[in-house]
């Protein structure tokens, strides 16, 4: 009897005690692992300002990596030569630090030195070319009239630009 008593224990033990380790699983989950309030970032060149990043709230996210969310809001204010050159406002960005690439969407407007001004519901601005493009719905206002399209491409001052498809034109009056 002890022996089979014994032999059951060790049966027991085998099926119940001894199971093996989980192998370690990595989080992937989509969420914010920095989260910042009233944001002021300034880039700077040779220790000029070239461009001001303003946002009430931002967060960085944990996968995909390298993902900054500004989803209150952002304005940004770009600078050459110390001279303001364009100010951009949106509902809502999201900008990648390695490419260098800020989307945004939601009542965007757009302004230059000039007077010209931008205006669409999503954008996509490169840092690195300086350039922004749009797919969406836009309106622009030169200094001799206003158009309405589809599609924008242009440099950041957008000092001369194209329109994909113009679905109107107004001239103004000065």
């Amino acid at each position: 009897m002890h022996c089979a008593f014994k032999f059951l224990i060790a049966i027991a033990f085998v099926f119940t005690g001894c199971k093996p380790e989980k192998a370690y699983q990595p989080i992937t989950a989509d969420f914010p692992t920095e989260i910042w309030h009233g944001i002021n970032i300034k880039l700077l060149d040779s220790g000029t300002v070239k461009m001001v990043i303003k946002a009430p709230e931002g967060y960085r996210l944990m996968r995909p990596e390298n993902i900054l969310i500004l989803s209150k809001g952002i304005e940004i204010t770009c600078y050459e030569n110390d001279t303001l050159k364009i100010k951009m406002r949106a509902d809502f960005a999201r900008y990648d630090d390695e490419l260098k690439i800020i989307y945004a969407r939601g009542n965007i407007l757009i302004e230059s030195s000039d007077g010209r001004w931008l205006k669409t519901d999503e954008i996509t601005y490169d840092i690195t070319s300086k350039k922004i493009s749009s797919y969406g719905f836009i309106q622009i206002k030169t200094d001799k009239e206003i158009i309405w399209g589809r599609g924008f491409k242009a440099p950041h001052d957008f000092s001369e630009f194209e329109i994909t498809e113009i679905t109107g034109k107004v001239a103004i009056q000065k």
